[in-house]
């Protein structure tokens, strides 16, 4: 059979395989480009994610909550904190029952303000470090790589659980505060047992604290939130 004869029993077959294949390097083509659209979009996101956790975590070193992301967490009148602040500053070295007694009437409106807006704006770092997750799960699945390394998801994480160790550590503070005041205000001398168990609870918890905050700084450096 020659190949002129060949081609006029088979043009359209041959014509509908080329068209065939025309049509599916046409789709390829197709999604490969809406694969790359897709994945500029989420590196978009990224960046943009990126930066604000950059911004957050700079608030919680700060506990500067209301820049953050809205929520103000309002301090007790200047005048109140100031006398808050005194007293509180002196009461290692013994304050007299009338003001015990004010430091009391004061406590719950100033004692939790800052551990307050360090719980608001460790909240939102942490749902945010999860948000960044989801995105870097997306940019994975498009490259077939692990993209978390490149966005340092671990280090965030790793913010998130020092920068949530000092949430804690500053409540406990706080509840300790109110222990020792109380605790004077029945008359328990300052070397007492029950004063001493008190402080040594106060002293792990400054220790925690101190650990949690180094470990923190060290994180927002390498992440680049000064």
């Amino acid at each position: 059979m020659s190949l002129q004869t060949f081609y006029k029993r088979h043009t359209i077959p041959l014509t509908l395989l080329l068209v065939l294949i025309g049509a599916l390097l046409l789709s390829m083509l197709i999604v490969s480009q809406r694969t790359q659209t897709y994945q500029e979009t989420v590196k978009t996101q990224l960046n943009a994610q990126v930066e604000l956790l950059q911004m957050l975590a700079s608030a919680a070193a700060q506990n500067r909550a209301g820049s953050a992301n809205g929520v103000t967490i309002q301090d007790c009148p200047t005048e109140q904190r100031t006398t808050f602040d005194g007293l509180l500053g002196r009461l290692d070295s013994g304050l007299q029952r009338s003001e015990l007694l004010q430091l009391e009437q004061l406590f719950s409106a100033c004692a939790h303000v800052q551990a307050e807006r360090k719980a608001v704006v460790v909240a939102q770092l942490e749902r945010e470090v999860s948000v960044l997750t989801s995105y870097v799960d997306q940019m994975s699945a498009i490259t077939s790589t692990d993209a978390a390394p490149d966005y340092a998801i671990a280090s965030w994480e790793r913010l998130v659980e020092h920068e949530s160790a000092q949430v804690t550590g500053f409540g406990e503070l706080v509840i300790a505060q109110k222990s020792i005041i109380d605790t004077l205000l029945e008359g328990k001398a300052a070397d007492s047992p029950e004063m001493l168990a008190i402080l040594d609870t106060v002293k792990e918890t400054q220790e925690a604290l101190l650990f949690a905050n180094t470990q923190a700084t060290t994180l927002r450096a390498e992440l680049g939130a000064q």
